[in-house]
């Protein structure tokens, strides 16, 4: 349920957010200022954005962070593209921003600070007619894909005023107008809806009961119905196969369900299905061989295919040879696979690449999925050339 994590670390900031706007009467006559627009830029000046952001993002610098995402223009933005009466637009904005810094709406990218947390630049796309960066952001609770929209300031800053999340499957802008819209719509249940959204994280069956109690403009924006599918992933199978199916009826082949389904899909043991939603992810995201690592893991849990496995998680090292789990799933894709030729060559890359010693009792172990492992002709040789300093010996621990 790691990518379940993500998102609802998210939603729960957001609902934040949203209680801190007011849609009542404003004293204002005019609408919000318009954004600033941004000026094109160059794949350099865009790639050098990209590896400051990436910085940023892995030491979780809020200030700095501030500095390159304009979340106030992607408010700005979300507020004229909704129905808000421009009489109340500056008063939301102003709930909105003093929501997001309540609700620490970018702080949702990085991982809260988490020591692990790694953000890493995919490469420059265009999305929208514009310049945009793709990240690959993932800590201990699974991944995410951010795609950020730049652009040149006034100043001649590179910025990024708007940005598309994958897990949720809309961009920022977006994720506050249609909430906003369905407001408008029905203001009385401003409240409601932010604590359905918290009552989907805390007790997701209570909260799922109480989002049916909501009128249809506000049971249908996507960011709740995201959230439905996350809460019924914790009920019961027949739960989330019916949010599932309403959120395929509402948003029909959305690459974000494919994402936010695979932890489900390898729950229930629906193994295959989750190889494929890989599939259908990785080609709606133009392809990141670090999804092999996922492969792998997949075909692992599975129990068939550990030669493939094998491969998928090798592709995964070559693409990212600093990742640890990469070369454990290699390892336990080649003892699965009663493989000690495999097995000792992965074992030496881990001893090689981080600096650690293996010896006799790491094999003990080992021997759980590969019983003749600790007696064979290679763990044996290899034992021989690289004896442990001091019997200090590598522990998974």
């Amino acid at each position: 349920m790691h990518r379940a994590e993500l998102l609802r670390r998210f939603l729960t900031r957001f609902a934040v957010c949203l209680a801190f706007l007011v849609l009542g009467t404003a004293s204002c006559k005019s609408g919000t200022s318009a954004p600033e627009t941004l000026k094109p830029v160059t794949d350099e000046e865009a790639t050098t954005f990209a590896k400051t952001l990436e910085e940023t993002l892995d030491t979780c610098n809020g200030a700095k962070l501030k500095a390159l995402v304009d979340v106030e223009a992607a408010m700005r933005r979300a507020i004229r593209k909704s129905t808000i009466p421009k009489g109340q637009q500056e008063v939301v904005l102003k709930g909105m921003l003093r929501g997001a810094q309540n609700g620490n709406v970018l702080s949702q990218l990085c991982g809260t600070g988490e020591e692990n947390a790694i953000a890493r630049f995919v490469r420059l796309r265009e999305r929208d007619q514009r310049k945009s960066a793709l990240f690959r952001l993932s800590s201990s609770e699974g991944i995410n894909y951010v795609e950020f929209y730049l652009g040149k300031s006034k100043d001649d800053r590179v910025i990024a005023d708007n940005f598309y999340a994958y897990l949720s499957g809309t961009d920022l802008v977006e994720t506050f107008r249609a909430p906003l819209d369905a407001l408008i719509e029905t203001p009385s249940a401003a409240q409601s809806f932010g604590e359905v959204l918290t009552t989907l994280d805390s007790d997701p069956k209570r909260g799922l009961a109480r989002m049916a109690s909501l009128p249809p403009s506000l049971r249908n924006v996507k960011m709740l119905q995201v959230a439905a599918v996350v809460a019924a992933i914790q009920v019961d199978e027949a739960t989330y196969a019916n949010a599932i199916s309403t959120y395929e009826k509402l948003f029909p082949n959305d690459p974000s369900l494919d994402l936010i389904t695979i932890d489900g899909l390898v729950m229930a043991k629906k193994f295959t299905e989750a190889l494929a939603s890989i599939d259908r992810f990785e080609a709606a995201l133009g392809g990141d061989p670090y999804l092999n690592q996922l492969r792998a893991g997949i075909l692992i849990e599975q129990g068939k295919d550990f030669g493939k496995a094998a491969k998928h998680a090798a592709q995964a090292i070559e693409s990212e040879p600093t990742d640890t789990d990469s070369y454990y799933l290699l390892l336990a894709a080649e003892l699965a696979n009663k493989n000690a030729v495999g097995a000792v060559a992965a074992i030496d890359a881990l001893a090689k690449t981080f600096d650690l010693s293996f010896g006799p009792a790491d094999a003990v172990g080992y021997a759980e999925t590969f019983p003749e492992f600790p007696e064979s002709r290679e763990w044996q040789a290899y034992l021989e050339a690289h004896p442990p300093a001091n019997d200090e010996q590598h522990s998974d621990e």
